[in-house]
């Protein structure tokens, strides 16, 4: 799933994740806001990339969650308010194939 162009995308999760996908997500120079979540923000499996834009994220579980793979974050702005963590590489206790990290975290003016 990849988020770009201009414009701003506002959505909500009543249900679960907000902003959900079975594979990678990627958000260029793109202003995203999730006004809540009953779970996690902005979740994906295999991984997300993040690569300018604005990130507004208000959740009851984590704010950016990708269970199998990696978190990049280059540059701009990620405001998190939620109860869990706020950005979380997870996995499944015993998968030895998973190893998850965040890759690196350019903060290039934002937060």
């Amino acid at each position: 799933m990849i988020f770009c162009a201009t414009g701003a995308l506002t959505v909500s999760g009543k249900t679960k994740h907000a902003i959900a996908s079975d594979d990678y997500t990627r958000i260029l120079d793109r202003t995203i806001q999730v006004s809540d979540a009953i779970s996690d923000g902005l979740h994906s499996n295999d991984g997300i990339y993040i690569d300018g834009g604005k990130i507004n994220i208000v959740a009851s579980s984590d704010g950016i969650e990708a269970e199998k793979g990696s978190i990049i974050v280059n540059g701009r702005e990620i405001t998190l308010k939620v109860a869990d963590d706020g950005i979380v590489a997870s996995y499944e206790d015993g998968d030895a194939t998973i190893i998850p990290d965040v890759i690196s975290i350019d903060a290039g003016g934002g937060r």
